[in-house]
């Protein structure tokens, strides 16, 4: 009897502490998700648009540090914790984007996992020879094959001046990286590469 006195009274004691275990994780769900909506909120009512750059291979922490760091989101972890639910952290994209601090976190991580752009990136090291820049360029939009027809065409400024009748391009496409606007062609493309060189290299240099 004496046994069964105190099951009854241990089980009754133990209700509360369930109840208040449930009732705190409950509230603690509750801050979570507030927490969480609150920083995804647009960092400002602000419509002044910046450039922001995300280079191949960054991670997703740097690129939500990035963003932070530019005041274009309000928190690095609820960043990370909407790509990762969405399934989008490792489909962030290189490139150059627009935005402005009155998009959510949550249009600035659409924006960035499907690519939408306001300029690209090309990253030409030193030593490429233009076959090989020709291979980079699709991922601009521009064909390898345009590219390379491209490099026969006539061109404007300095280095195209320095140029002996009759040589290649070969040599002066100035290694750089280079950002680039949707819809640039493979002669306006090979023009900037062009004027970088000019701009780079001293006269006194090819003249001497």
């Amino acid at each position: 009897m004496r046994s069964n006195y105190y099951q009854r009274y241990y089980h009754r004691r133990r209700r509360p502490v369930g109840w208040v275990v449930l009732g705190g994780g409950l509230l603690l769900l509750v801050v979570a998700s507030g927490w969480y909506e609150w920083n995804l909120r647009p960092f400002s009512t602000s419509n002044t648009a910046q450039y922001f750059t995300v280079t191949a291979g960054n991670h997703p922490g740097t690129v939500a540090a990035n963003l932070a760091h530019a005041g274009l989101i309000r928190s690095r972890a609820a960043f990370l914790i909407y790509v990762a639910l969405h399934g989008q952290r490792d489909h962030l994209q290189a490139g150059v984007y627009r935005f402005n601090p009155s998009l959510s976190a949550g249009q600035i991580a659409e924006r960035i996992a499907s690519g939408a752009v306001a300029m690209k990136l090309l990253a030409v090291p030193e030593g490429q020879t233009a076959a090989q820049i020709a291979a980079r360029v699709p991922a601009l939009g521009i064909s390898s094959a345009s590219f390379m027809v491209a490099l026969h065409d006539t061109y404007s400024g300095q280095t195209a001046q320095w140029l002996p009748a009759g040589a290649g391009l070969e040599g002066f496409l100035f290694p750089s990286s280079y950002r680039v606007t949707p819809g640039t062609s493979a002669h306006q493309l090979i023009q900037t590469m062009l004027d970088t060189f000019s701009q780079q290299v001293p006269a006194s240099l090819l003249t001497a």
